[in-house]
């Protein structure tokens, strides 16, 4: 049986990898969004 404490660690837990993961493919898009638009001018 898993206790209630660690299933609240577990989900902020994941709930940073998310952030993280967002936070990582938002930084991404936005470079390629800098290139293209580099590659325009």
């Amino acid at each position: 049986m898993i206790t209630i404490t660690e299933c609240s660690l577990l989900n902020t837990h994941y709930e940073l990898a998310i952030n993280a993961s967002t936070r990582l493919i938002i930084i991404i898009l936005n470079v390629n969004k800098n290139k293209t638009n580099g590659n325009a001018k």
